[in-house]
């Protein structure tokens, strides 16, 4: 079992919380994640990136390697050719948004784990937003109260 149990007990602040690496910073987000919503929010970078650890799939596999930011060789292993070219681009090229258009087609994903507090008006840098609702007035109302409260940049993305 990932983390040994270290978590049982914990407050729920401090539990691990769940996402998923955008690998190839895809505007629209990562296509094999949409069951989990069209709209999702980006971490701040500064503030969470040695907090975080990753598997190169779902936690609930079992025995699942984990990586960190930092150490992430063996999860650059399992990325497919067609996730090492449009990683290559974002990476190398300068390119700012890949595409996750097709790749990974499997239920796989390289899912994060957050450790320790997560803070909206700290840890949360950005709420997607699936553009289909930005005439959606009772939707955008709680967005905007939502962004405004904790200080969070809105952007509207388009669908997959």
């Amino acid at each position: 079992m990932l983390f040994n149990n270290c978590y049982n007990g914990a407050p729920a602040v401090y539990r691990v919380k769940h996402g998923v690496l955008n690998i190839v910073n895809a505007e629209s987000g990562v296509a094999t994640c949409l069951s989990y919503g069209d709209s999702f929010l980006v971490l701040n970078r500064l503030t969470v990136k040695d907090r975080i650890s990753i598997t190169h799939t779902d936690s609930m596999s079992s025995s699942v390697p984990c990586g960190t930011l930092q150490h992430f060789a063996h999860i650059l292993q399992t990325l497919s050719n067609d996730e090492l070219k449009e990683l290559y681009k974002v990476a190398v090229l300068g390119l700012i948004h890949g595409t996750s258009n097709g790749l990974c087609q499997s239920s796989q994903y390289r899912e994060l784990q957050i450790h320790g507090e997560l803070l909206l008006n700290r840890d949360i840098q950005t709420i997607a937003v699936h553009s289909q609702y930005r005439e959606n007035k009772s939707i955008m109302k709680l967005v905007i109260q939502f962004a405004e409260k904790h200080n969070i940049e809105i952007k509207f993305v388009k669908g997959h």
